[in-house]
């Protein structure tokens, strides 16, 4: 389905996000916060229920609010939600978020002929539904220390080492030594370990 708002349209079926008509660069696990609130526009989402459903197996309290206000802002940053007030998603104070932008629902464009548009064939709203959604629960080990980690993070959060390159386009992870995507054939890059300077401890403040 294409849920449109404001300036923006996202296709749970192509698995992505445009913008005045161009195509918006979003990582996968924001993508499927974003599909979460557009299909439950109006409702106030508990930030426990977001934990749950998007981070389950991180123990720390403060890593989860951290997690998720950084795939908010950037969601915010992705659909141009950047005044006051928010156009697309607000506060609820002590609560959650509420996805407060008017949403029209369209069926998905037929994919170009003899291209098969990645995805998912069903909406990937929660865990179990869209790409990597098998990993969504499951935990490995870092090669490198041997850290328990999510299987649907790209570095291990202990050392840094990368354990998955994830496809630009259609947001499979493959091998960290892999070239090009086994989803949809599309050069995958080597990963960038992300800066490992510890983030804040305590969230006082939402966005």
């Amino acid at each position: 389905m294409r849920y449109v708002f404001g300036e923006c349209e996202l296709d749970t079926e192509r698995y992505e996000l445009r913008r005045r008509g161009q195509v918006v660069a979003l990582e996968p696990l924001a993508l499927r916060v974003l599909a979460y609130f557009v299909q439950h526009p109006g409702q106030a989402v508990a930030k426990g229920d977001l934990f749950q459903a998007f981070w389950p197996g991180a123990a720390a309290e403060s890593y989860k609010e951290y997690s998720l206000r950084n795939c908010l802002t950037k969601i915010r940053q992705a659909v141009g939600d950047a005044g006051t007030p928010r156009a697309v998603f607000d506060t609820v104070r002590r609560y959650g978020y509420r996805f407060t932008a008017e949403v029209t629902v369209l069926p998905s464009a037929p994919s170009p002929a003899g291209t098969g548009a990645p995805g998912a064939a069903d909406d990937p709203v929660l865990p179990g539904v869209g790409p990597n959604a098998a990993l969504q629960d499951a935990v490995v080990r870092c090669p490198q220390c041997q850290t328990p980690t999510l299987a649907t993070w790209l570095f291990c959060m202990a050392c840094g080492q990368a354990l998955a390159r994830a496809c630009p386009q259609c947001g499979t992870r493959n091998d960290p030594t892999a070239r090009f995507c086994g989803g949809c054939g599309h050069a995958v890059t080597a990963p960038t370990a992300p800066d490992l300077a510890p983030g804040p401890t305590v969230v006082s403040s939402i966005i």
